[in-house]
């Protein structure tokens, strides 16, 4: 018979921790511990500390002067592969007419 009084406080136990965050719920709490408000606002700052992203605006980011001239230099990068497939076809074109 111990292994049925083993069960029986088994049930009583989960019943009763249950019943807890029942009323915990009620009170408005989550889940047994204390909601903490204005958690992204602490996280952000933490961020903006270590040097991470820092906020100008609503949505905006402002990015390093650093990223700044990557961006540039990749965007000149792209414009120049571009003139180059563009020759490319326009050699393609005129073998093909001259076949």
């Amino acid at each position: 018979m111990k292994a049925g009084r083993k069960k029986e406080r088994k049930k009583k136990q989960k019943g009763r921790k249950e019943a807890r965050k029942r009323k915990e719920r009620k009170e408005g709490r989550k889940g047994g511990r204390e909601k903490e408000k204005n958690d992204s606002k602490k996280r952000r700052k933490r961020k903006e500390q270590e040097g991470g992203v820092k906020r100008t605006g609503k949505g905006e980011r402002d990015e390093g002067e650093g990223r700044m001239e990557e961006r540039e230099e990749e965007e000149e990068g792209k414009r120049l592969d571009g003139e180059k497939t563009a020759r490319k076809a326009e050699k393609r074109e005129k073998e093909n007419k001259m076949e």
